[in-house]
C-alpha cells in the first residue's frame, strides 16, 4: 500500500522570538515493514542551518537552528511511504511459549533491551493483565492483552498533553491513543516482554483530513523482532500504519521539540494533517 502524507505544524508567537535550536522527528524510517518513496521538509522561515542524524533509538532526528528573531515557525513535511506488512503474523518466534516468570530472552538480549523492559510499577495495570492469564504462547498473550486494553477504555480526543499514567487511564475507563499505548506497554513490561511506544499515521478510517498523530505500541518478540500492537482499534499493525518514530518512552517519539525566547511572549500550536491511501 502506498500512503502520501502531509503533516504541518505552526507556530504563532506573541510578539517575535528568537528560537533555540528545534529538533524535528518527521521523517518516517524504513525498515522492512515500510520504505520512503518520497520526503520533502519545508521550514519557513528559512533556518540558518539543518543537520540530519540518528537519535538514540535510530529515528531520524533532524536538527534546524535560527539567527534571526521569528513571529511565525510553520514546519510542512511532505512524503509517501510504501507499506508492505500485510500480515502481521508472518514470522516464527524461537521462543513461542509464554511464561508470566521466565523472560523470552537471552541474558545478552535482556541487556540490549535495556529500559524497554523497566515497568513503572502500576499495580491496576498488573491486575489487568492477570484478567489476560493464562496464557499459552507469546502471541496469545500479546493479541489478549491488546483486546483487553481496546474494550476496558473507551477512545477520547486529547489534543496536547503527555500520556496519562496507566493507573489513571484504567481508573477512568478510557484515554486518547497514546494513553492506551502506554497501558499496553506497561502490562508488557510486568510480565518481561520488551514494549515500545510508537507514533505515527493510520490510513483506512482517517478520511483524509484528520487533526492528530496516532500513537501504539511495538513488543520485542523473539525471532520476529520489534512488531505493533493498536490497542486503539484492537488490532495489530499492518500496511495501514506509519511508524514515524519508536522510542521506550513516549519522550522520544515528539515530532518537534524546542524552546523559544522572547519577554512575555507566548505560543499558539495549529496542526493540520492530511494522509491518502492508494
Amino acid at each position: 500500500m502506498r500512503l502520501s502524507i502531509t503533516h504541518r505544524t505552526t507556530y504563532m508567537y506573541s510578539r517575535p522570538v528568537f528560537l533555540d535550536p528545534h529538533f524535528l522527528r518527521l521523517r518516517p524510517r524504513s525498515d522492512p515493514a515500510q520504505e520512503i518513496a518520497e520526503y520533502v521538509l519545508t521550514v519557513s522561515p528559512e533556518p540558518a542551518g539543518r543537520s540530519h542524524g540518528l537519535d538514540p533509538e535510530g529515528n531520524w532526528l533532524t536538527c534546524l537552528w535560527f539567527n534571526d528573531l521569528v513571529e511565525k515557525l510553520e514546519l510542512t513535511a511532505g512524503f509517501a511511504v510504501e507499506t508492505r506488512r500485510s500480515d502481521p503474523f508472518d514470522f516464527l518466534l524461537t521462543t513461542p511459549g509464554f511464561s508470566a516468570v521466565t523472560s523470552p530472552y537471552p541474558e545478552h538480549l535482556r541487556a540490549r533491551l535495556g529500559p524497554t523492559l523497566v515497568p513503572l510499577g502500576c499495580d491496576a495495570t498488573v491486575e489487568l493483565v492477570r484478567t489476560v492469564l493464562p496464557c499459552e504462547s507469546l502471541v496469545d498473550f500479546l493479541w489478549g492483552l491488546n483486546r483487553t486494553v481496546h474494550e476496558r477504555c473507551r477512545v477520547i480526543v486529547r489534543e496536547w498533553g503527555d500520556p496519562w499514567p496507566p493507573a489513571r487511564t484504567l481508573a477512568e475507563g478510557c484515554g486518547a491513543c497514546r494513553d492506551l499505548a502506554v497501558v499496553f506497554i506497561e502490562g508488557c513490561r510486568s510480565v518481561g516482554i520488551a514494549a515500545r511506544f510508537a507514533s505515527g499515521f493510520v490510513g483506512g478510517d482517517t478520511g483524509g483530513h484528520s487533526h492528530f498523530l496516532h500513537a501504539w505500541a511495538e513488543a520485542y518478540l523473539p525471532g520476529a523482532g520489534w512488531r505493533g500492537f493498536d490497542p486503539t482499534h484492537g488490532l495489530a499493525v499492518t500496511d495501514q500504519h506509519v511508524c514515524v518514530a519508536a522510542s521506550s518512552s513516549h519522550h522520544g517519539a515528539i515530532p518537534v521539540s524546542g524552546t523559544f525566547r522572547g519577554t512575555d511572549a507566548t505560543s499558539t500550536l495549529e496542526t493540520e494533517i492530511r494522509v491518502d491511501c492508494s
